[in-house]
């Protein structure tokens, strides 16, 4: 099903079910780039919710609390600078495949992982 309003076109696709060997697929919404307005907030974990209710829960958040080993006063970080994890003194090195990368990549995995957490409470 197409929808068309002046420029903008929204296309239903339906869902197709399993068929053998191949799996069923769900139905998908295409915007063609249109902005979805009026949405309510999110009240379980399937729904789409708005920008301010993600704005509440994540908006505000400039600095993420850590501690590492057995250190017991938290420390902070910017979420824009992330966290460099360095090999040495009371540290572990890094082992296997890609060990001597840079860790730009595990930086940004554990501020989203801490941006998801925050999110979930």
């Amino acid at each position: 099903m197409t929808i068309t309003n002046g420029d903008a076109t929204i296309t239903v696709k339906p869902s197709k079910p399993k068929d053998g060997d191949t799996p069923a697929e769900p139905s998908t919404v295409d915007f063609g780039g249109a902005k979805l307005t009026n949405v309510g907030e999110a009240k379980a974990d399937t729904d789409a919710t708005n920008k301010a209710y993600v704005d509440s829960k994540v908006g505000a958040v400039s600095k993420l609390g850590y501690k590492a080993n057995t250190e017991t006063e938290t420390k902070k970080v910017g979420v824009a600078d992330g966290l460099h994890f360095k090999s040495g003194t009371g540290t572990i090195d890094a082992t296997g495949t890609g060990a001597d990368v840079t860790n730009a990549a595990t930086t940004k995995k554990l501020v989203l992982l801490s941006l998801l957490r925050i999110m979930a409470l």
